[in-house]
């Protein structure tokens, strides 16, 4: 009779054994690798039958064999060899309870998240949802991160409205907190179908209502044409108009100036960009000006680049943008700046792109008015004059006097 065999006769089936029973699935496992008279084939094969007899019999026994801290080194990788992981959730299964409070007291130490991993798995394909929700709030902080993440997956309505529950209950006082709710909002985006009353609905959470606007922003949003954007974006509360405006400006379709051109003009007789965070000076200048770094091309004939973003009907945009522009020339190519500027027509256009350059930070006092000088406006010259003096003064006022090495 081979051990495998003799496996079969050693007593009745218990899913809470002792010490004993580890000890003796210990000695005979390590009985069949140490045997002389088994090929490798063999004892593969009778390693596979010893395993599925203990799993099915005492999974507690073998799960400890596994996992726990004292066997872990020497018989860690039976798992997936042997002791089948389909069957084990097979098995976890008919005892979930008892599995969790398994995981629960201790006994995987650094593998318990491993074990609680193929039990989440294990429910979660079966259908059988309840137990995983119940454990979140008894789950220790990364289990709950774990057990949160994998129950958002395949969540319907009526788990959403659960799981939104425990960021206000079990998982509140959870370090990933943000992550969790990032989880969340990406599911409800999901399941709302871009319905922005579903997706919303009452939610009052600041950060969440930000989460699940940025994701809809993605899923329903950034692929659409520039006028079904500013149609989409009217729906939402004004406090997200301006946000979602910025993330479509930082991550969407947007890969040339016309598509850009084209959603300043869908928008702008709307308030969306006022509603936009202030960057500074300008308003929105500072995320135009992280726009340009993406699209940039500074090798392109400068005539074309103006001639594109002079497409942008509004004039307080248009000058915005082509200041975004100036700015991303004076970073790229300072060498022939000024060459460049003066090639474009006197006009509004050349004054905004020299403007742009004239507030590039690097720039020092001498070259910040030979820029100004050959703005033509002069109403306009002084306005960015002023901008420069009134940044200078902010920051003085933040940083506070530099110290003075003429003493």
């Amino acid at each position: 009779m081979t051990a495998a065999a003799k496996s079969h006769d050693r007593g009745p089936d218990t899913h809470t054994s002792g010490g004993t029973a580890s000890s003796q699935l210990e000695r005979m496992v390590g009985a069949l690798l140490a045997s002389k008279d088994l090929t490798k084939e063999q004892k593969q094969d009778a390693l596979r039958e010893l395993m599925r007899d203990w799993i099915r019999r005492d999974l507690r026994t073998a799960l400890d064999l596994v996992f726990s801290p004292a066997t872990r080194s020497r018989y860690g990788d039976m798992l997936p060899g042997y002791a089948q992981p389909e069957l084990v959730k097979e098995e976890m299964l008919r005892h979930p309870d008892e599995v969790w409070e398994w995981i629960r007291s201790g006994r995987y130490g650094f593998a318990r998240r491993d074990v609680t991993e193929l039990w989440t798995k294990a429910l979660l394909a079966a259908g059988q949802r309840e137990p995983a929700m119940a454990a979140v709030a008894t789950a220790s902080p990364i289990e709950q991160h774990d057990l949160f993440v994998a129950l958002c997956a395949g969540a319907g309505t009526e788990d959403l409205k659960s799981l939104r529950t425990m960021l206000e209950g079990p998982v509140a006082e959870n370090s990933n907190l943000s992550s969790l709710m990032d989880y969340y909002a990406k599911r409800m985006a999901a399941v709302s179908d871009g319905d922005l009353k579903v997706l919303l609905g009452n939610e009052q959470n600041p950060y969440l209502r930000e989460a699940l606007c940025q994701q809809w922003v993605s899923r329903d949003l950034a692929s659409l044409s520039p006028d079904q954007m500013a149609s989409r974006l009217t729906g939402l509360p004004e406090d997200l108009r301006g946000k979602a405006l910025r993330q479509l400006l930082g991550d969407a379709q947007l890969q040339d100036l016309p598509s850009i051109a084209g959603l300043m003009n869908a928008t702008g007789s709307s308030s969306l960009w006022e509603q936009m965070e202030d960057d500074g000076a300008g308003g929105y200048r500072g995320q135009l000006v992280n726009l340009m770094d993406r699209i940039w091309n500074p090798y392109r004939p400068p005539h074309d680049l103006i001639g594109e973003l002079n497409a942008v009907a509004d004039p307080e945009q248009r000058t915005q943008v082509l200041m975004a522009a100036g700015t991303r020339w004076m970073q790229t190519r300072p060498e022939d700046y000024l060459e460049v500027a003066r090639a474009i027509p006197v006009g509004p256009g050349r004054d905004a792109f020299i403007a742009g350059a004239a507030t590039y930070g690097s720039l020092n006092d001498e070259e910040f008015a030979a820029l100004t000088a050959a703005i033509s406006d002069t109403a306009f010259r002084d306005r960015i004059i002023q901008e420069k003096k009134d940044a200078e003064r902010r920051n003085a006022d933040y940083f506070g006097p530099g110290p003075d090495f003429g003493k």
